[in-house]
């Protein structure tokens, strides 16, 4: 009985050992601190950080912790692509109409969305005449 609760104990202790060491290995604090995400946010959101003087390498950094390990003051910024596309049909009587749709996912489901509300309105020749992304600012600040 001894022998298992001795062999529990070591068990545990070698547990514990090695999540705080995977811990300390994992940056904790990115996640804690404010800042950008790890680029996983709402619809492919990315975030990244630069120093508040001139950043001197192209993209910025990561995380609010790496900029601020480098540079002793940094801003973040979190953007997210927004799709924009137009579709075209034709009325029987010869005339056009244009339909626009929006989407924070793809191209595709723009484009899908838009040839949909063609259709939906019982045209003809329904096709995509122009579609557009652009990246929009989400959230920015200062790093801490």
């Amino acid at each position: 009985m001894k022998l298992i609760k001795k062999f529990n104990l070591l068990t545990f202790v070698t547990l514990l050992f090695a999540v705080s060491f995977q811990a300390s290995a994992f940056d904790w604090e990115d996640l804690l601190r404010p800042g950008p995400s790890p680029g996983y946010g709402r619809g492919g959101e990315t975030c990244t950080a630069r120093d508040r003087g001139h950043e001197e390498h192209w993209g910025g950094h990561g995380s609010c912790r790496s900029c601020l390990r480098e540079h002793g003051d940094c801003n973040y910024t979190c953007s997210v692509d927004s799709f924009q596309a137009e579709a075209t049909g034709q009325r029987r009587d010869g005339s056009s109409d244009r339909f626009v749709a929006y989407s924070d996912y793809s191209d595709f489901d723009a484009r899908d969305r838009a040839l949909e509300r063609c259709y939906d309105a019982r045209l003809d020749n329904c096709y995509i005449s122009n579609s557009d992304v652009r990246r929009v600012v989400t959230e920015r600040g200062r790093c801490y």
